[in-house]
């Protein structure tokens, strides 16, 4: 399949080196606020709105701010 026919764009092999290693450093950033309980570090992992992410029976959210609310 062509990048048409799936939606996805090509990207050169620098910019795929830039997009995975900085995927990389967001997961280091989110574990290491996980393992700290460090809750700024951990809201910032995520961006302020237009995104939803659902922790099952911890809750779903649609606003980042909500994900540290206690």
């Amino acid at each position: 399949m062509s990048a048409e026919t799936t939606g996805r764009t090509s990207l050169d092999a620098t910019t795929q080196y830039t997009v995975v290693e900085a995927v990389k450093e967001l997961e280091h950033r989110y574990l290491r606020a996980c393992d700290a309980k460090d809750a700024k570090a951990f809201r910032s992992c995520f961006i302020d709105s237009g995104a939803s992410i659902d922790f099952g029976p911890l809750g779903a959210f649609d606003v980042a701010d909500a994900i540290v609310e206690e």
